[in-house]
């Protein structure tokens, strides 16, 4: 008997599993800062947060040989980013509507990538362009991130989303948002913004949390089609 044929066998295959699972994406990565510039009746105001992205784009291995190994991924850390106008008013720009902010502000700005959408490198071009993005660039109004503010900031289940266009009707009158921007910055990822107008989000005490299992019904639930910590 041959004991050594399985694991002769065994190597090859250890070498096409570490492939598929390691050798099958290039990553892109970058910190992004987001910025909400406001108009106010004091003057001109700022709120930015930093959050770090990252996009996996598949090889052409993994596109023509493994079963849904063509798509492309993304992952984030960090958290939304925070508009504190005082007297418990406050604006919240979604985490899970900044991902690609950069991103897809840098594909219509290039009008050679968008051109050639069609070419599998189309979209690596763009992430690789969008890490060295570190002038901020307009942020066009439809891919603008969803907006939330709370009624009550002890009690998260008051939730309700904010036309960026009408902010005044919840912040008050001469208060508007003119505008997003986007860039890449060597900045730290931001932290703590958000627990700091929402302690219960790290707590768990004194509210209702939007990470928790919501009955059905729940307004959190409801909104955006299912809201959790993610989001924040």
């Amino acid at each position: 008997m041959n004991f050594l044929k399985p694991a002769v066998l065994a190597v090859p295959l250890l070498c096409f599993l570490g492939f598929a699972l390691f050798g099958c994406e290039r990553s892109i990565e970058w910190n992004q800062r987001t910025i909400l510039h406001f108009e106010t009746p004091y003057g001109p105001m700022q709120a930015s947060g930093v959050i770090a992205v990252r996009f996996g784009h598949p090889t052409a291995f993994s596109r023509n040989y493994l079963i849904g190994g063509g798509g492309l991924r993304s992952q984030v850390r960090g958290e939304a980013v925070v508009a504190d106008f005082g007297d418990g008013k406050v604006l919240i720009a979604l985490l899970q509507n900044l991902t690609p902010a950069l991103r897809t502000a840098v594909y219509h700005q290039q009008e050679d990538v968008a051109q050639s959408s069609h070419d599998r490198n189309a979209a690596l071009r763009t992430s690789k362009a969008a890490a060295g993005h570190f002038e901020p660039i307009d942020v066009a109004r439809q891919n603008w991130p969803k907006i939330v503010t709370f009624a009550n900031l002890s009690d998260p289940t008051t939730i309700k989303l904010v036309d960026p266009n009408r902010i005044s009707l919840v912040i008050g009158d001469g208060f508007t948002l003119t505008h997003v921007t986007v860039q890449a910055t060597t900045d730290p990822v931001t932290r703590g913004n958000v627990a700091k107008v929402l302690p219960c989000f790290d707590s768990r005490e004194g509210c209702v949390t939007p990470y928790q299992p919501t009955p059905y019904g729940h307004p959190l639930g409801l909104l955006l089609g299912g809201l959790g910590k993610s989001s924040f």
